[in-house]
């Protein structure tokens, strides 16, 4: 059974947030849903904004919500950089309605404005599905 196992790590800028051996890692890549298990092809991949969830060596599951970033994969270790790793009881509706009326409140036009703008409403709605409400 340690066979199966792997080292993953989960950094924010204010520090570390899980730090351990998992048999199984769900998360959101920057274009869908991806897993992860021991022995995974090598590769670095951009984050989404949305469900972390990894299955410990202990049987237990870790469930976050990560705002974007990146991970690196290697046969024996996982490692998430990401800005933000909340507990998913932390996601409010109202945390994400709030984001929404952020998005609302950037007027340019430009193209600046406009990544701005989606990547707030992405945070949201992805917010949204966590905390299990919809707009």
């Amino acid at each position: 059974m340690a066979n199966e196992l792997f080292q993953c790590e989960v950094l924010t800028p204010d520090g570390r947030v899980f730090s351990g051996q998992v048999r199984e890692v769900t998360l959101p890549a920057h274009d869908g849903q991806m897993g992860v298990l021991v022995n995974h092809a090598p590769m670095v991949c951009e984050l989404g904004y949305g469900l972390l969830q990894l299955w410990t060596g202990e049987g237990t599951q870790e469930r976050r919500y990560i705002e974007g970033g990146f991970v690196q994969i290697v046969p024996d270790r996982t490692v998430i950089l990401t800005r933000s790793a909340l507990r998913t009881e932390e996601v409010t509706r109202e945390s994400a309605l709030r984001l929404l009326e952020e998005a609302k409140g950037i007027q340019g036009t430009d193209e600046v404005s406009a990544r701005l703008r989606g990547e707030i409403e992405a945070n949201a709605q992805a917010r949204l599905r966590i905390a299990g409400g919809a707009v």
